[in-house]
C-alpha cells in the first residue's frame, strides 16, 4: 500500500490509521476454482468482490503479486486511462 489508510466515524472524522503493514490493495479479476466461486455466489453473502464472498462462505483467498497497469475500469477517467496505455503501445 503506498496510499494512508484512515478509519473515520459517522461525521468523517478520523479515529484511526491502521498500520500499512498488514494492508493490500485488492486488484480484480480474481481467480478462484468455479465450484468454490458458484458455491460462494449461492450463499446470499452480499460483498464487494469474489473474494468477499468467498470468504464469507468459508474459503481460504490468498494474495498474490499484481501490477498497476491492471487497473479497474470503473469511472470514465479510467478508461481514458487505458485508451492512453493502448495507444501508447
Amino acid at each position: 500500500m503506498t496510499d494512508t489508510i484512515k478509519i473515520v466515524d459517522d461525521e468523517g472524522a478520523v479515529v484511526a490509521t491502521p498500520d500499512r503493514h498488514a494492508l493490500r490493495a485488492v486488484q480484480t479479476p480474481q481467480a478462484f476454482r468455479a465450484a468454490l466461486l458458484r458455491a460462494a455466489h449461492a450463499g446470499g453473502a452480499e460483498g464487494t468482490d469474489d473474494a468477499a464472498l468467498v470468504e464469507s462462505n468459508g474459503g481460504r483467498v490468498v494474495v498474490v503479486p499484481g501490477s498497476v497497469d491492471n487497473r479497474k475500469i470503473t469511472v470514465p477517467a479510467d478508461l481514458d486511462w487505458a485508451r492512453g496505455k493502448v495507444g501508447a503501445r
